[in-house]
């Protein structure tokens, strides 16, 4: 058997999705990587270049994106800690500053 997009070169094997023969240069094989660590029924199966992207889309999809108010949480938090070290540094150790050198003028 041939390859259905290289009909000049022999099939390796067969895309699991599609069901096409498919030669070593169009074969995408999914072995330990991010993909099939969220999927792992895709891991170490062949598929066409086309299929192949349809089935990345398709992992993707299933991940659930982060909700907005942890995001927004994270914001107010960030900017919160930033302002309590601004205020400690301004009411603590620019005073003790003046101290410190004050006694070597």
């Amino acid at each position: 058997m041939n390859c259905y997009v290289h009909p000049e070169k022999e099939a390796v094997g067969i895309c699991a999705k599609c069901r096409k023969f498919i030669c070593s240069e169009c074969s995408e094989k999914f072995g330990d990587g991010y993909f099939a660590g969220i999927d792992p029924k895709i891991k170490d199966k062949n598929y066409c270049k086309k299929c192949a992207s349809k089935v990345i889309r398709e992992t993707i999809e299933k991940l659930e994106p982060l909700p907005r108010n942890n995001i927004i949480l994270h914001i107010i938090l960030l900017l919160f800690t930033f302002g309590i070290g601004n205020i400690i540094y301004f009411l603590y150790i620019r005073n003790r500053q003046k101290q410190w050198f004050g006694r070597y003028r």
